[in-house]
């Protein structure tokens, strides 16, 4: 079924959640003192360079997954075109695991650009649902 992608996407972006978590979660590790999983929270407040990156990365994907989910689901319901709003879900997947890349990796030009992609690309699922009703 073409449009179960959509739903698919969904599930793929939350998986992309906690991608940059697990490089929080291993830098901590590895880091002198450990993992603090009794305060973790006040222990990121004070992470610098990647792990603060990779934190911000994970917070932002949360943010994007708000936004996007309902974009992916009006279009399954709404009976959107099924090859555009596939599309459309992909580039999303794939301007999000880049940009996590590029966050990670303080490439900021290129983050904010691929992370407009991303937006533009869920802004355009939600114009295609809503042309469909």
């Amino acid at each position: 079924m073409v449009g179960a992608f959509l739903l698919w996407s969904i599930l793929l972006t939350i998986v992309l959640v906690f991608v940059p978590r697990g490089v929080v979660v291993a830098t901590l590790i590895r880091g002198k003192g450990g993992l603090d999983n009794r305060n973790p929270r006040a222990q990121l407040a004070r992470v610098e360079g990647r792990a603060a990156r990779a934190n911000a990365a994970h917070q932002n994907t949360f943010e994007a997954l708000i936004l996007f989910a309902p974009a992916a689901l009006a279009a399954f319901v709404t009976g959107a075109d099924p090859m555009v709003a596939n599309a459309l879900a992909g580039v999303f997947l794939a301007s999000r695991a880049v940009y996590i890349a590029l966050y990670i990796g303080d490439v900021p030009t290129a983050r904010s650009l691929v992370w407009g992609v991303g937006f533009l690309s869920t802004l355009a699922l939600l114009g295609l649902a809503i042309a469909s009703v």
